[in-house]
């Protein structure tokens, strides 16, 4: 055994070796990752990472957007529902997207709210870079809290520019409507039940 790997057996680390890539895509690649485990053996780890991933920003963001509706003064978050392909399913999760180069996690969320549901917001709240699917992959993403007027003229009609579907839901449903979708065979996305069951439970 080599200084290097006794060093980490003592110590019981893991620790990277390298990553080879096996299969590569427009947007995500597949790798074989060569990694060694806490007693100094060499292990191998199928993974994914995103071709787009560039610098030291998250891959993505996630928008959460909580606002009291105007007329029955209730509290309200907004939702997407659209086609996953690797779902083979409509899912319903918070508004999504991958954040551009040279783009801040508050610019691209801002971005995504006005392509993904047709409404101006303004970012709050930013969350570090977390995972997404550690098992899987490197992918990672940030959320962002962001608050919206819906009194401001260009809030009155959004028009979505993406194939999606807005779910203006009110929080004292949001539970019961999750299971609803559910049920009718749509898959809701892990991290906003997640948020509801710590929200509304």
């Amino acid at each position: 055994m080599s200084k290097t790997n006794q060093s980490a057996a003592a110590t019981g680390c893991s620790k990277h070796i390298k990553s080879e890539v096996k299969s590569k895509g427009k947007w995500i690649a597949m790798n074989v990752i060569t990694y060694q485990d806490p007693t100094g053996q060499e292990r191998t780890w199928e993974g994914i990472s995103r071709t787009t991933k560039k610098g030291t920003e998250a891959d993505a963001v996630g928008v959460i957007t909580v606002f009291e509706d105007p007329k029955s003064k209730s509290e309200r978050v907004v939702l997407v529902r659209q086609y996953r392909p690797p779902m083979e399913a409509y899912t319903v999760e918070f508004p999504a997207g991958l954040i551009d180069v040279g783009e801040t996690a508050e610019q691209a969320a801002v971005r995504e709210m006005r392509e993904e549901t047709g409404l101006i917001v303004k970012a709050k709240f930013v969350s570090p870079a977390t995972s997404l699917d550690p098992g899987i992959g490197n992918t990672t993403i940030k959320f962002v809290t962001c608050e919206v007027d819906m009194h401001d003229v260009g809030n009155t009609k959004p028009q979505p520019a993406e194939f999606t579907e807005v779910i203006i839901q009110p929080l004292n449903t949001l539970l019961s409507k999750l299971a609803e979708f559910s049920k009718a065979k749509d898959v809701v996305d892990s991290r906003l039940y997640t948020w509801a069951i710590a929200k509304c439970g």
